[in-house]
């Protein structure tokens, strides 16, 4: 009797890893699991443990749950949003699923990031309600002046209406998805639209989303005006995302309704719209739908020649936010409490002035792995900037585009720059 074949592990380039899903079955079942290049020690170390235990088959794997399935590997996506929450949430929703997300602050900024790519773009999601240039304006001259035909845009916006799906469709763009965001559509109008092939990886699931996160929340008493429970699914039980994310809008939920009253007072009602719609798209997102709906109501009244009505609901949303404002904040204590996290609402007065403070420790990290020359620092750096805000992002390119290379000593060298102490 022949002894067994031993396990087979396959080691592939981040270009070729989609290759594996388009494999015969009885290939994919000669393979006990594969590593994508480069290879830290602990992805061998524990891709071997795994091999060892029987040679199951890469494909068999998959469809037990074995391997977690991150749809959208390799795929360039520009994200077109002014926005800085649903920045965040639609580049960490897209790069859970192993997409690689550009961002773009209004139409024009969009209509350059697409001229200029090179890869370009395999999909542009587009915000319709921007400055500089709204998102119809932009995804026509995609379309007219640069020839982009082929390139999907999906247009994404909290309006429903038969009329704004039109408009979309008129201006060449090839669906729309909603606000709030929900991962599971998200990822399903991208694969329509791109045939985009689904390749299973091994390891965690993506991250942020971790069953120690969703077991922190069991129990947990979500206040009446927080639908919290549907917010973080629609997230993919991104826990980690949804507090960051609820952080960020209640430093600036405070000062909504008092900007909006000034810019109508000075007469921009189209800015006092999109402010609107904003908060409007930005609370219901995170499940704080009573103000969700008085925005909505709010944005209407911008359209009409109600000034007198505007001006009540507008002092109704200032009133609603003071009221709500603590439940907001108690509950966005217990939750980082539950995570291990205690960082207030727009940080301390240290890291007010050193953004990077939180950051310091992994930075630090990272700095002795580079030195080292060990592969773990690639670990270490996915996990920071899984981590890192997006309004950070600028700061951290330099280091990116070394790491992204296998640069260590240059990137040793950004790491050091950011390590410095902040200027007094």
């Amino acid at each position: 009797m022949s002894a067994p074949l031993p396990p087979l592990i396959g080691m592939v380039s981040p270009s070729s890893r989609a290759e594996l899903a388009r494999r015969s079955e009885a290939e994919q079942d000669a393979l006990s699991d594969y590593l994508v290049k480069p290879v830290t020690a602990a992805m061998l170390r524990d891709s071997i443990a795994k091999a060892r235990t029987g040679n199951q088959g890469l494909r068999n794997r998959v469809r037990r749950g074995g391997v977690v399935e991150r749809r959208l590997i390799g795929m360039r996506i520009l994200v077109v949003e002014d926005n800085m929450i649903n920045q965040q949430v639609a580049e960490e929703l897209l790069n859970s699923q192993g997409a690689l997300v550009s961002i773009a602050s209004n139409g024009q900024q969009g209509v350059e990031a697409v001229s200029a790519s090179k890869p370009p773009f395999d999909l542009v999601l587009m915000d319709l309600q921007m400055p500089v240039m709204d998102g119809l304006t932009a995804a026509r001259t995609i379309r007219q002046e640069l020839q982009f035909s082929h390139l999907p845009i999906i247009a994404m916006t909290a309006n429903a209406m038969t009329t704004d799906k039109a408009a979309c469709l008129a201006a060449g763009m090839n669906d729309h998805v909603g606000k709030p965001f929900d991962l599971t559509e998200l990822v399903q109008t991208i694969v329509k639209h791109t045939a985009w092939v689904a390749v299973p990886t091994s390891g965690h699931p993506s991250a942020g989303v971790s069953a120690d996160l969703l077991g922190a929340l069991d129990g947990f008493a979500w206040p009446a005006c927080l639908d919290g429970v549907h917010a973080v699914a629609r997230l993919g039980g991104n826990v980690a995302l949804y507090v960051r994310s609820l952080k960020s809008y209640l430093v600036q939920l405070p000062q909504h309704a008092d900007t909006v009253s000034q810019l109508i007072a000075q007469g921009e009602m189209e800015v006092a719209r999109r402010d609107l719609h904003s908060l409007k798209g930005t609370s219901a997102t995170l499940g704080v739908l009573a103000i969700a709906a008085l925005a909505a109501q709010c944005e209407k009244l911008t359209m009409l020649a109600t000034a007198d009505r505007l001006t009540e609901q507008l002092t109704e949303l200032q009133a609603l936010v003071s009221s709500l404002l603590p439940s907001l904040m108690q509950a966005l204590a217990a939750l980082e409490a539950r995570l291990g996290t205690t960082t207030p609402p727009g940080g301390t007065s240290d890291q007010a002035g050193d953004p990077l403070a939180e950051h310091r420790g992994a930075l630090g990290l990272l700095l002795n792995h580079l030195k080292a020359s060990d592969m773990a620092a690639m670990e270490v750096h996915a996990d920071l900037r899984q981590r890192v805000d997006t309004s950070l992002a600028g700061l951290f390119e330099p280091l990116d585009a070394a790491m992204a290379d296998l640069q260590f000593d240059q990137a040793a060298v950004h790491c050091e720059a950011l390590l410095a102490p902040p200027p007094t």
